[in-house]
């Protein structure tokens, strides 16, 4: 609590003495379920910006509202040329899946993130640097601190990337920190994307090898738009997962990990104009079949105002991996959300 009120007033003092620019978003937000009914809550979040007169930027996002108190995101930023280095609480994204990452440890996404257009990570507390050889090659590191007392250690990870002709390609490894759901281990991985050449098909693949435990995560996809409709279909494979559902850990699920060994994801999007889009979605477990079919509408008013409607289905027996959560929620549920930026 202490380090999010000095953050919050270093922020402010910018604001005031420097006048850094800042935006100011208000969410209001309601849940339908089948058994839970309807949920409200009303969030705002305000984001920070100041450039320095040199090379450093300072950005930060703190949020507010119902039982919400919280820096997102805080960090300064320095420039130098060919180096960049972040201190602070960082957004990490690494890896190249629309729905997984296997190579993400640091700020993995939950299921359905991708169709959430208010979707944000929170941050990482880490320092990130960068060296760019040239236009088409950069070395990363990553120090991360551990999230909370769950974590046994700090996390590290070393990123290469390149092209080769029209593909980008990755090379990672990386010493994971125990947690409460997962074993440490050393990870190698990396990533592939580009295109096909003449079909403007979009292809990637992205892997990790957990060397102490001999087991693999990987997700391979490919995209293309037809005029006004995007198609995106994903394949994962969790080498932590069960084939049986009678062999599923299911406390691993209250912690955002899959159960199963493999997964497929269709999904499609249509833009029925510029302000409206439709998006429709299967996340497939192929092990025992349960899947969550949903859908989102998005409909941008203007600059400053969206709106989401989002209803889902589960799909499955009791004791299956998307199934068991009707004992809680139901069979059904639908999101409405609303973003005002002023």
């Amino acid at each position: 609590m202490k380090k999010n009120i000095i953050t919050l007033i270093f922020f402010m003092s910018l604001i005031i003495i420097n006048a850094a620019d800042f935006t100011t978003e208000l969410n209001l937000h309601n849940s339908y379920t089948e058994k839970a009914g309807n949920q409200s809550e009303v969030k705002g979040k305000v984001l920070f910006n100041f450039e320095g007169e040199k090379n450093y930027t300072l950005d930060g996002e703190y949020s507010f509202g119902d039982n919400i108190n919280k820096i997102d995101m805080a960090k300064i930023k320095f420039d130098f040329d060919k180096f960049v280095l972040e201190i602070g609480r960082n957004r990490i994204g690494w890896g190249v899946g629309y729905n997984f990452n296997p190579i993400d440890i640091f700020n993995s996404k939950p299921i359905g993130a991708a169709f959430d257009t208010n979707y944000l990570k929170d941050g990482r507390d880490s320092i990130i640097m960068t060296y760019y050889n040239n236009e088409n090659s950069n070395l990363q590191a990553i120090y991360a601190i551990k999230k909370d007392n769950s974590m046994e250690n700090d996390e590290v990870g070393i990123k290469y990337k390149t092209f080769i002709k029209d593909f980008s390609v990755e090379g990672v490894i990386i010493k994971k920190s125990k947690d409460i759901s997962e074993k440490k281990d050393l990870i190698l991985g990396g990533t592939i994307a580009g295109s096909i050449p003449k079909l403007d098909y979009g292809i990637w693949s992205e892997s990790a090898y957990y060397t102490d435990q001999s087991k693999m995560k990987m997700v391979v996809g490919m995209d293309n738009y037809f005029d006004k409709l995007y198609v995106n279909i994903e394949y994962y494979y969790n080498g932590f997962g069960e084939n049986k559902k009678e062999m599923y850990t299911y406390i691993l699920a209250a912690y955002g990990k899959n159960l199963a060994h493999h997964y497929f994801v269709p999904s499609l999007k249509y833009d029925l104009n510029e302000q409206t889009s439709l998006s429709g979605f299967d996340f497939l477990n192929l092990d025992d079949y349960s899947n969550i079919l949903g859908g989102v509408l998005n409909y941008l008013y203007d600059d400053n105002i969206g709106i989401s409607i989002s209803p889902y289905l589960l799909i499955g027996e009791d004791d299956t991996e998307y199934g068991m959560a009707k004992s809680e929620v139901g069979s059904y549920g639908i999101d409405f959300n609303m973003k005002i930026t002023f």
